[in-house]
């Protein structure tokens, strides 16, 4: 392993399926090289209208992508780029498309509060909706997901009951926008800039690009 970690900044949503790719693919390739990570998880939503309680999947997409044939062609899509991955799709066990919000905000208080379990949160939440069919909308939902890994689900619950980090979330989305983010995943990795679920051999090289210049730079 390096002795130093990598600091990586990854910009995304809970609803994005290739958000969920990029996460995995990248501490995968991480592992394979024997490099530490450390990834600082942005919010970013990409549908900021939608209604709080979320909306019905199969209704929504398929007025969105013209009808629920090409709603589940771009689904089986996802699934074979990401059949060499450590992850798995459970699409028929998602019934509503939620609103991420309060997980942004839950990812905010676990990196105010819990920061070493920021990565363990993403994650967990990420597998919650794509491999679980959680409604990570739901704010029983996300404390129990919290609970799983170790937080507090009756301060997690209190905390999400309110409008708490609602304020920072908008400012940090505002601010990812601001810096020209426009679709997620957008990861960065040194002066590297990956956009969407890049190939394991472009995250390797990026990678090891900022190994490089980590190794360089003098203490």
């Amino acid at each position: 392993m390096t002795s130093k970690a990598i600091s990586i900044s990854m910009t995304s949503d809970f609803i994005c399926p290739w958000c969920f790719v990029a996460e995995r693919r990248l501490k995968q390739v991480a592992e394979d090289e024997g490099f530490a990570i450390d990834i600082h998880f942005k919010p970013f939503e990409l549908n900021p209208e939608m209604p709080k309680e979320g909306l019905n999947r199969k209704t929504y997409r398929s007025a969105k992508f013209g009808s629920w044939e090409r709603s589940m062609q771009l689904d089986q899509g996802t699934i074979e780029a990401s059949k060499d991955d450590p992850l798995v799709f459970d699409y028929a066990a998602m019934e509503l498309t939620p609103n991420t919000r309060a997980a942004h905000r839950l990812v905010w208080y676990v990196q105010q509060n819990a920061p070493d379990k920021e990565a363990a949160i993403v994650d967990a939440v990420l597998a919650g909706y794509f491999s679980r069919g959680m409604n990570i909308g739901d704010i029983d939902a996300l404390a129990d997901i919290a609970n799983e890994i170790g937080l507090s689900r009756k301060n997690i619950l209190a905390f999400l009951a309110t409008d708490d980090g609602a304020y920072e979330v908008a400012a940090l989305e505002q601010e990812a926008i601001s810096s020209g983010v426009r679709g997620v995943p957008h990861i960065q990795i040194g002066d590297t800039h990956l956009y969407g679920a890049e190939s394991a051999g472009n995250m390797r090289k990026a990678l090891r690009e900022a190994v490089t210049v980590q190794s360089d730079i003098k203490p």
